[in-house]
């Protein structure tokens, strides 16, 4: 359990970024309670902190670095909208394990 003040200290850390990176991981948030309580906390213990004050842990998604980000866009946009519908989704985009 986290007294009162410290459930409101780490409410108020995760309005503002992390000092280190910018961005409140479960990790980084598991080190900040670290910090101060003395003591380890796992992760997961941090994680439950974070979801019953209302926060969820950020973490962008990975880009490659050469990406044609108007490629992407374009294959985005015409992946499956010019499919007619008699035309079946492949297992995999369907649902299914694909074989």
């Amino acid at each position: 359990m986290l007294p009162p003040e410290l459930q409101e200290a780490f409410r108020q850390a995760l309005l503002e970024p992390h000092p280190r990176d910018g961005i409140w991981t479960i990790r980084n948030a598991a080190e900040w309670l670290s910090e101060r309580l003395g003591r380890p906390v796992d992760p997961r213990r941090a994680w439950n902190w974070m979801r019953r004050l209302g926060f969820a842990p950020l973490r962008p998604r990975p880009r490659h670095r050469e990406r044609d980000l108007a490629e992407g866009e374009a294959f985005k946009k015409t992946l499956l909208h010019g499919l007619p519908p008699e035309v079946p989704l492949p297992l995999a985009l369907a649902g299914g394990l694909g074989v």
